[in-house]
C-alpha cells in the first residue's frame, strides 16, 4: 500500500495510485479550484484588463448574488472596484519610466465609466 496523495487546491486525500491521481486533476472541480487559487496572484492589471472585455452580469447587477460565483463569465465589479483596480495599477506602473498612466486608462477603459479628477488629469 502506498501513500495517500494529497490537492491541496481541493484539501482532499486520494487513494494511492497514478490512476486516481490523473483523474483528480483532470475533474472540473480540480481545475476551477486550482484557477481561483492562482487568481489570487493575479497582478492588478492584468485583472483590470480581463474585467474590461467583459460585460456586467444581469443577476449580480439585479440582487448582488450569482450562481455561478467565480465561475460567471460576465463581471461582478463595480465601478468603485474598477477605480480601485486602476489606482493599483497606477502605483504598480508608476515605478516604470516614461509610461503615461493617464493615456493608459483612457485607452484600456470603456468611455462609460466615469473616473476621478486624480486620475482623469
Amino acid at each position: 500500500m502506498g501513500r495517500k496523495y494529497y490537492c491541496d487546491y481541493c484539501d482532499k486525500r486520494l487513494p494511492a495510485g497514478l490512476n486516481h491521481r490523473k483523474s483528480h486533476n483532470q475533474g472540473i472541480q480540480h481545475i476551477n479550484n486550482k484557477r481561483i487559487y492562482y487568481l489570487q496572484f493575479q497582478d492588478p492589471v492584468e485583472i483590470l484588463l480581463n474585467e474590461r472585455t467583459k460585460k456586467i452580469c444581469n443577476k449580480w447587477n439585479q440582487s448582488h448574488s450569482c450562481p455561478f460565483g467565480d465561475n460567471c463569465k460576465y463581471s461582478h465589479r463595480s465601478n468603485y472596484e474598477l477605480i480601485q483596480l486602476i489606482e493599483q495599477a497606477k502605483q504598480n506602473l508608476n515605478n516604470q519610466l516614461n509610461f503615461d498612466i493617464h493615456r493608459w486608462i483612457q485607452k484600456k477603459l470603456p468611455s462609460e465609466i466615469l473616473l476621478p479628477e486624480s486620475l482623469a488629469s
